[in-house]
């Protein structure tokens, strides 16, 4: 997620970014959400861009979403990618968590229309919101208060679309739910960030987590050049459809960024 123009560089850098397909060609094209593919694996069938997002001024959220074949198997999915907004740049700040909820009901229309074609329907990104609504945690501030309208609530609500942890996890959907204890999912890697998300679609076709882990953030300040190579620690999956290997996503360990910018365990 957040694929801006610095990170956008250090990727062009890698030795094997050439293996690897975009979804635009500059961040302000899709305010830095591109998608990134291994073209050896998967084949372009189609791409656009999510309908009726706003971000953090009620400017268009340029959101991307791309349809790829397997070229082993021959299986397609969709997959897309948000960054829906913080609360900064408008005031006061419930405008744009009325703008998440509302952001949060357009994902789950639009997963719903593409999944209607009989295939699994992915979505990644930071929502900037949490399981919870904690009190006195600004970042976490839903219209009116209320708990139900809380991203993660609107997305699981009617069990269609499901949370990545959630299904790792195999616990009951609540609303709301408790975050992640890193410190157990994985020890070691100091990783604490509760507001980047994986939901998915199985209805028709069945879906697996199979793996959940983390990639921990740089410690400089822009983060970019050190560490994972993001702002953001990096939360991977690794994922199965109908009882075939897609790879990992959202982060996988192979993530196409040179060593030196990427240091892993």
């Amino acid at each position: 997620q957040e694929f801006e123009n610095p990170q956008r560089q250090e990727f062009n850098k890698s030795s094997i970014a050439s293996t690897y397909t975009l979804s635009s060609n500059n961040g302000p094209e899709d305010n830095g959400n591109a998608i990134a593919w291994n073209s050896a694996k998967f084949d372009l069938v189609d791409q656009g861009t999510q309908p009726n997002l706003l971000y953090t001024t009620g400017n268009e959220l340029k959101s991307p979403w791309v349809k790829l074949k397997e070229k082993s198997s021959g299986r397609e999915f969709y997959f897309l990618n948000t960054h829906d907004p913080a609360n900064v740049h408008d005031k006061p700040v419930t405008k744009n968590a009325y703008r998440r909820t509302d952001n949060a009901k357009e994902h789950v229309k639009f997963m719903k229309e593409l999944a209607a074609e009989g295939l699994p329907v992915f979505i990644t990104g930071d929502f900037n919101s949490e399981f919870n609504k904690r009190e006195g945690k600004d970042i976490n501030v839903t219209p009116d208060n209320i708990t139900t309208t809380l991203p993660y609530c609107i997305m699981t609500a009617d069990g269609t679309i499901q949370n990545a942890y959630d299904a790792y996890k195999d616990r009951a959907v609540k609303c709301p739910n408790s975050g992640i204890d890193w410190s157990k999912e994985d020890p070691g890697k100091g990783c604490s960030t509760q507001i980047d998300h994986m939901y998915f679609t199985s209805e028709v076709l069945p879906v697996s987590i199979t793996g959940f882990g983390c990639v921990k953030k740089g410690d400089k300040a822009d983060s970019v050049a050190s560490g994972n190579g993001s702002d953001h620690d990096t939360v991977k999956f690794s994922v199965s459809i109908n009882g075939g290997d897609t790879g990992n996503t959202s982060g996988d360990v192979a993530w196409p960024v040179d060593e030196k910018y990427y240091k892993l365990d």
